[in-house]
Order: structure tokens, then C-alpha cells, then sequence
């Protein structure tokens, strides 16, 4: 007879190993997942907010005509405004007719977990901000009121709004140049 060698395989101890090995890598992954999707929503947020402030401002130098005012002066308007109140989750764009009445024509809606915060005209702190692109040329003015077409709308070097996740990481910020009339990051 002859005798039984050993079968080739793997011990115990080498398949631990392979399994912690495994784990660890999967750990990490995840965790790099998580933080990159919470960096995508932070830079999908900023970028509604920029979009919604060019729109805005194309609005006005195109002179978008308001379809839903009753104002007997026509339906040219006569600015444009964007709005931001408090720790907002939205931003709104109003067009000001000719009668002075706000209409509501789009809202801007962040991802889940984003809120547009910190508003600051020339370095200054305020509470809410509105941005009010005038017809025919654009100019760029602001108002610190937190009520929709409300005053008093002034001229200004740069206004910022800080978009970020809602615990306050991530934050980006994006500058309207009141001078220019630049939007950006």
C-alpha cells in the first residue's frame, strides 16, 4: 500500500488572512464612496445656485417676457430678482413687472442634504439676499430684506453665498461681481 500524501489546499490561518485583507479593502472603498458623493452633492448645489443666478441674468438682458402678469403695462419686466432666505434650500427667481408686482417664475431646489447659507454684500453678514439683475442691461444690484422685491436694493463690489452640505462641511462659494456683473465660483 502506498501512502497518503497530504492534499494541497489552504490552512485555516492563510484563509483568515485573505478575509481580513478582503474586509479591510471593502471598509476603505465605502468610505471613499461616501465622501465622494457627499463632494458631488456639495458641487451639484453650488452649481444649481450659479446656474440659477446666470439664468436670471440672461433673463434680464434678453428681456424675457413675464407669461403669467396681469400688469396693464405690458409684460416687458423691468428687472429680474434672485432670492435667498435664510438657510435655504431653494433659491427663487422673481420678474418684476412694469406694476412693480412680483411673479414667481422658477424655483431652484438643492440636492437632499445641501443648504445654501452665509450671505455676505461687500463682506458684510446679512440674513437673506436678494439679487436684482434691472432691464435692459443687466445691472446688479442687492437687497438684504425678506420680503420678495423689497428694498433697498444698492449697488455692491461682490455679494457671496456659501452652498454646502446641512452639518456645514464642504462649504463652496459663489461671487456675484456687482461691478462686472461676473457669476462664479
Amino acid at each position: 500500500m502506498k501512502p497518503i500524501k497530504n492534499s494541497a489546499g489552504f490552512t485555516l490561518i492563510e484563509m483568515l488572512v485573505v478575509v481580513a485583507i478582503v474586509g479591510t479593502i471593502a471598509t476603505l472603498s465605502i468610505a471613499n464612496f461616501r465622501i465622494g458623493e457627499k463632494q458631488k452633492r456639495s458641487v451639484t448645489a453650488s452649481d444649481v445656485v450659479t446656474s440659477a443666478l446666470r439664468f436670471t441674468q440672461n433673463n434680464t438682458l434678453t428681456s424675457k417676457q413675464i407669461t403669467g402678469s396681469s400688469c396693464v403695462q405690458g409684460k416687458t419686466p423691468q428687472a429680474y430678482v434672485l432670492t435667498f432666505f435664510g438657510s435655504a434650500t431653494v433659491a427663487s427667481m422673481y420678474a418684476i413687472d412694469k406694476c412693480g408686482t412680483a411673479n414667481l417664475i422658477e424655483t431652484y431646489p438643492l440636492p437632499p442634504g445641501t443648504a445654501i447659507s452665509n450671505y455676505k454684500i461687500d463682506n458684510v453678514t446679512v440674513a437673506n439676499l436678494q439679487v436684482e439683475f434691472t432691464a435692459p442691461f443687466a445691472g446688479v444690484t442687492a437687497s438684504s430684506n425678506a420680503v420678495v422685491n423689497t428694498g433697498p436694493f444698492n449697488s455692491f463690489t461682490t455679494a457671496t453665498v456659501t452652498v454646502g452640505l446641512t452639518d456645514g462641511t464642504l462649504p463652496r462659494i459663489v461671487t456675484v461681481d456687482g461691478v462686472a456683473g461676473r457669476i462664479g465660483e
